[in-house]
């Protein structure tokens, strides 16, 4: 179902506030989130019965210090599709994140092998 919707203004205005990256790339991933419970809400879907589908690949997750790469691995960086609201949501089963076990060659193998430009 395509749905559009911006956030663009309250985006704008709460990254200008800050200045550290990790606050910054917080901000950017918990605004997805809220726009897409936005968008579920406007299509008439309950929001704890819809999954969500991310790119997310293996490095985003080890980067991000996520115990579903690693137990003992430290935080490099935040990733929007790794953020604190996403793992709440994905310890419940609402994300989707097929590539997460791959990093980027593997991935274009994986496109090349399906026939994709």
């Amino acid at each position: 179902m395509p749905a559009r919707s911006s956030r663009a203004a309250y985006m704008t205005n709460a990254l200008s506030e800050v200045t550290n990256p990790e606050e910054k790339r917080s901000i950017i991933g918990n605004t997805f989130m809220s726009v897409c419970d936005d968008v579920f809400v406007k299509l008439f879907l309950d929001p704890e019965k819809v999954l969500l589908a991310q790119g997310t690949l293996r490095p985003d997750l080890i980067e991000s210090g996520s115990t579903y790469a690693s137990k003992q691995a430290d935080a490099i960086k935040t990733h929007h599709n790794d953020t604190a609201v996403v793992r709440q949501l994905r310890d419940r089963g609402r994300i989707l994140e097929p590539l997460c076990d791959y990093h980027k060659d593997e991935v274009r193998e994986l496109g090349i092998c399906l026939g994709l430009p």
